[in-house]
């Protein structure tokens, strides 16, 4: 499930506004150069296990408000 990261990965993250040029000082997000691309499960946080679908190639330090992002890196295994 490996992919190689792109900004087009950082479509909906919460920091993606660093990507703009003027936003920052290089025009990049400060975590995009450490972020690595692992499965997760992208879960609400009101939602209650289990969580059954299967998890998508997202990076590291992909953050959404309301959601948490659930390790899948050992299999696609139930949470």
């Amino acid at each position: 499930m490996a992919k190689e990261k792109s900004k087009k990965m950082c479509a909906g993250c919460y920091n993606d506004h660093y990507n703009k040029p003027g936003n920052s000082i290089d025009g990049e997000c400060w975590l995009f150069a450490n972020a690595k691309v692992i499965p997760r499960k992208k879960v609400h946080v009101n939602q209650a296990p289990p969580w059954t679908w299967p998890a998508v190639p997202t990076m590291t330090c992909y953050r959404v408000p309301q959601y948490v992002f659930i390790n899948c890196e050992n299999g696609d295994r139930q949470q």
